[in-house]
C-alpha cells in the first residue's frame, strides 16, 4: 500500500468534511476512507469529491465517492452506462435496422445492450406488435438494469478478490482454496 498515496487521499477528504458540519464523523474516520480508495489517485478523488460537494446534502460514503469516480471516467472516456430509455432505443433502431431475415450477426452499441435484447428474445423484439410494445419496454428495461447491475456487482467483486478492496484477501486463490 501506498502510505503517501493514503496521506493524500485522507488531506483531501478531511478538508471536503469540513463543508459537511452537519456530518459526526470525526476526521480519524477517514483513514478507512483513504484505504478504501487508495486504488484511485488524490486527483480522482478530488474529482469525485468535488463533484459530490455540488451534490450531496451529506458526506458521502465511500461507495458514493467510487461510484462518482466510475461515473467521471466513463464519462471523460465516452462510455458512460445508457439509461434504460436510451437502451431501449437503441436496441429498437439495431433491430429495425438489422431485420429479422438478415443472415448477419447483430451488432448492438454495447455488450449490455445485447445481453438484454437476447434474455428478452431477439425474434420477439422484432416481432413486436403495437399493442405490445409497452409491456415490452418495461421488460427489456428490467432486464438492461439487471445486467448493470451484474456488471457492476461483478468490477466489485475484482476489486475485491484482487485485493485492492480494503482489509479484504488480497488472493484470489486462497479464496478460490488453491
Amino acid at each position: 500500500m501506498d502510505t503517501k498515496k493514503e496521506a493524500q487521499i485522507l488531506k483531501i477528504l478531511a478538508m471536503y468534511l469540513e463543508a459537511f458540519p452537519q456530518n459526526r464523523m470525526e476526521p480519524s474516520g477517514l483513514v478507512i476512507y483513504a484505504k478504501a480508495l487508495n486504488k484511485y489517485s488524490p486527483e480522482t478523488v478530488k474529482q469525485a469529491m468535488d463533484k459530490l460537494i455540488m451534490t450531496s446534502k451529506f458526506f458521502p460514503s465511500v461507495a458514493e465517492i467510487i461510484e462518482n469516480i466510475q461515473s467521471l471516467a466513463s464519462f471523460a472516456e465516452g462510455t458512460a452506462v445508457l439509461s434504460e430509455a436510451e437502451a431501449w432505443e437503441s436496441a429498437m433502431r439495431t433491430i429495425r435496422d438489422h431485420g429479422i431475415y438478415n443472415q448477419k450477426p447483430w451488432e448492438f452499441e454495447n455488450k449490455n445492450i445485447e445481453k438484454a435484447a437476447r434474455m428478452f428474445g431477439l425474434m420477439e423484439l422484432a416481432m413486436l406488435e403495437m399493442d405490445d410494445v409497452n409491456i415490452a419496454r418495461a421488460q427489456f428495461t428490467r432486464f438492461y438494469r439487471s445486467v448493470i447491475d451484474r456488471d457492476k456487482d461483478a468490477r466489485q467483486n475484482h476489486l475485491v478478490l484482487s485485493g485492492q478492496g480494503i482489509g479484504m484477501i488480497g488472493n484470489i486463490k486462497l479464496v478460490k482454496g488453491q
